[in-house]
This record gives structure tokens, sequence and C-alpha cells, in this order.
């Protein structure tokens, strides 16, 4: 077992332990009887962190995908910006009119939110 990592055991008080061995030794529950007996206590406990694990790896992606998104905001308004830029030259130097400058910059094919 060494080298593997150990799974996270739940904490008991002394009392708590000390009231399940006086229960086992004064039922003569054998190891048989336990295997019998754990693998149902076990399941529940296991697919409850099963679940936890779950909702943690969801947790994580959901903000892993909300940073991305963020990430792209920001780069397309950046981008905007610089095309706005642009075209404001380009008025400027009597590329466009006033009206076809006012056109281009209205277009936002990926209308972001404000």
């Amino acid at each position: 077992m060494e080298g593997k990592k150990s799974l996270k055991r739940a904490t008991h008080s002394k009392n708590e332990v000390t009231e399940l061995l006086r229960y086992l030794a004064q039922n003569c529950v054998t190891k048989t009887d336990l295997a019998e007996i754990v693998p149902g206590l076990v399941k529940p406990i296991i697919s409850a962190e099963i679940k936890a694990s779950e909702q943690r790896m969801m947790d994580h992606t959901t903000r892993e995908c909300a940073k991305v998104r963020g990430d792209l905001v920001i780069a397309a308004r950046q981008q905007d910006e610089k095309t706005n830029e642009v075209i404001r030259l380009a008025e400027k130097k009597k590329l466009f009119s006033s009206s076809e400058s006012q056109n281009l910059q209205s277009i936002n094919p990926l209308r972001l939110p404000t």
C-alpha cells in the first residue's frame, strides 16, 4: 500500500469507538458477520462521496468556463475598440462618409453583453 494515496477516514470520538468495540464484543460479532453487514453500510458512504466529488468537479468546471468566457469577452471588446479607432481614422482621412462610418461602427456581430 505504500505510495498510494490513503482514503480520508471519518473521525470518531473515543466514546463512539469504545461503544462500538463493546457492542462487537457483547454480541460476539465475527469477521463473517462484519463482511455481511459492512457492504450495506459502506455503499451509501461511498455513494455520498462520489456525489460530492461530482459536485466539486462541476463547480470547478463552471468556474473555469466563466473565466474563459470573461477572457473572450475582454479580447472581443479590445478588438472592437481597435476596429472603431480604424473606422474613425478612415473617416478623418475622408475614406468614409460620416453615415458610412456610423453604419460600420453599429455592426456588432458578437452582440456582447455590456
